[in-house]
C-alpha cells in the first residue's frame, strides 16, 4: 500500500519492560510492520511511573499515553497515522477510542482475542461449559472436585440465562459494536464461525471479520532440525497453577505415557501447582525463560496440551514453529487447524483415554518416519511470522 506509511498498534496495558510487550502480540506486530521496512509505533498505557531513556524496539516508535489521550480526536491527529491497530477485544469500554481514532483514518483493526463463543444462542452447553470453566480460573480451583464447582456452576447457569434473556438488548448491542468495527481480526478459524453465525443472527453481515492468528517470536525459537530431536520426547508448557491449563491431566497422562514406552521421556515446563512424586522420565523444569524453553521445544518431538479452553494457544504455536507435532483436542479452538499439514493428531475428546490414546497415535506416526520436523517448521513460520502477519493485514486494507 502505497499510502500506507505510519502504521500505529494500541494496547490500552500498562507499559512495562519486563512484561514482554515486545515479545507477543501488539509489540509483535508492531516489529512485524517495521520487517516490512514501514515506520510503526507502538502506543500502551502508561502505568504512572517514569520510563527513562528509550531502550531497544522502543526507540523506534514508542508512546506510553493516559486513556483519556486514547480518547482524543486531536491526539490521535499528533500520531498522524495511516492505519492503526486496536488491541481493544470489541469491548464496549473502548468506543470512544475507536471514535476518535477513525476522526483521523477509516484503516481501523481490532484484535478481538475471543474463541468465537460470545452468545448462549450459538451453543447453550457450550456457553454454559467456557462461563464455568472460567469462573473455576477465577475462584482458583485445581480440579473439579473442588466445593467452588458449585458456585460456579450455580454463576455460570445465571449469565447463560442472562446471555439468552438479553439478546434483544444486550447481545444485539455488543453486535452492533464489532459489526461497526471497519476490520476486526479473530485468531482461529472455529472463533470466525462462531463470531459470524451470532452477527448473522444480530442482522449484521460478517464481511468485517477475518482470520488472522496471532504472530510467533521465531527469532527466538529454534527451527529444530530432525538431527536434534530426542526419540519419544513429549513437552507440556502452561501456566499449571490455573484451572484452564488441567495439569491433573497432563500429569496423569505423561505418567502412564512413559510407563508405557521404553525410553519416552515427558518434560513439563512451568510452576507447578503442587508437590508431585518422582517419576522417572517425567521431568519437571519449572518456569524457564523463552530462550530455554525453545531448546526444549527444538529437542521434542511433540507438544501435548490438555487445556479446558483457549483462544489461540500460543504454546503450541511456537513448538510448530520449531519442528514440534502437537496433540491438542477441540478445547483449542485452533486445533483442527494445527493439526492440519501433517503437523499433529486431534483428539475424539478432551477425555483422559482419547488424549492418551491420540498422543500415543503420534508418537508412532514419528517412528514410522511419517512426521517431518523441517517441513513442519518451515510451514509454520510462513504463517506465523511477524511480517507475514503484517503483510496480511496490509493486504486487508488495500
Amino acid at each position: 500500500m502505497d499510502d500506507c506509511h505510519h502504521i500505529v498498534v494500541v494496547i490500552p496495558l500498562p507499559y512495562r519492560r519486563n512484561g514482554d510487550f515486545w515479545g507477543r502480540d501488539a509489540g509483535l506486530l508492531v516489529r512485524g510492520f517495521r520487517e516490512l521496512g514501514l515506520r510503526a509505533t507502538l502506543v500502551t498505557l502508561s502505568n504512572q511511573e517514569p520510563l527513562g531513556e528509550k531502550e531497544g524496539y522502543e526507540k523506534e516508535g514508542l508512546v506510553v499515553a493516559g486513556l483519556s489521550n486514547l480518547e482524543s480526536s486531536d491526539w490521535w491527529k499528533t500520531l498522524s497515522p495511516d492505519g492503526v491497530i486496536l488491541f481493544g477485544w470489541t469491548l464496549s469500554r473502548f468506543q470512544k477510542v475507536r471514535n476518535a481514532i477513525l476522526t483521523v483514518t477509516s484503516r481501523l483493526a481490532e484484535r478481538m482475542d475471543t474463541n468465537g463463543m460470545r452468545s448462549a444462542i450459538l451453543n447453550p452447553a457450550r456457553y454454559f461449559y467456557l462461563t464455568w470453566a472460567q469462573s473455576m480460573d477465577r475462584m482458583e480451583a485445581r480440579n473439579c472436585t473442588s466445593w467452588k464447582t458449585l458456585p460456579s456452576g450455580l454463576f455460570a447457569a445465571l449469565w447463560t440465562a442472562r446471555s439468552l434473556v438479553g439478546l434483544p438488548i444486550i447481545g444485539a448491542r455488543a453486535a452492533k459494536t464489532v459489526g461497526d468495527i471497519p476490520l476486526v481480526m479473530v485468531e482461529s478459524p472455529l472463533a470466525k464461525r462462531r463470531i459470524d453465525r451470532w452477527l448473522r443472527f444480530h442482522g449484521h453481515e460478517p464481511s468485517n471479520v477475518h482470520f488472522c492468528p496471532h504472530a510467533v517470536d521465531i527469532a527466538e525459537l529454534p527451527k529444530g532440525p530432525a538431527t536434534k530431536k530426542r526419540p519419544d520426547c513429549v513437552i507440556a508448557v502452561g501456566r499449571w497453577g490455573s484451572f484452564q491449563k488441567d495439569f491433573d491431566l497432563t500429569w496423569k497422562i505423561a505418567c502412564r505415557f512413559v510407563s508405557e514406552r521404553k525410553g519416552a521421556e515427558f518434560h513439563i515446563v512451568g510452576e507447578v501447582p503442587w508437590k508431585t512424586p518422582v517419576v522417572p522420565r517425567v521431568v519437571l523444569h519449572g518456569r524457564l525463560g523463552r530462550g530455554e524453553t525453545g531448546q526444549l521445544l527444538a529437542a521434542s518431538r511433540i507438544l501435548f496440551a490438555a487445556s479446558r479452553y483457549e483462544s489461540f494457544h500460543l504454546a503450541a504455536a511456537e513448538a510448530l514453529c520449531c519442528g514440534c507435532s502437537v496433540v491438542l483436542s477441540e478445547n483449542v479452538p485452533t486445533a483442527r487447524w494445527f493439526v492440519g499439514e501433517e503437523s499433529g493428531t486431534l483428539a475424539r475428546t478432551p477425555a483422559y483415554e482419547d488424549l492418551l490414546v491420540a498422543l500415543k497415535q503420534e508418537a508412532s506416526l514419528w517412528e514410522t518416519g511419517a512426521r517431518s520436523p523441517d517441513a513442519i517448521a518451515t510451514f509454520w513460520r510462513s504463517r506465523l511470522s511477524p511480517s507475514v502477519q503484517a503483510k496480511s493485514i496490509l493486504e486487508l486494507w488495500s
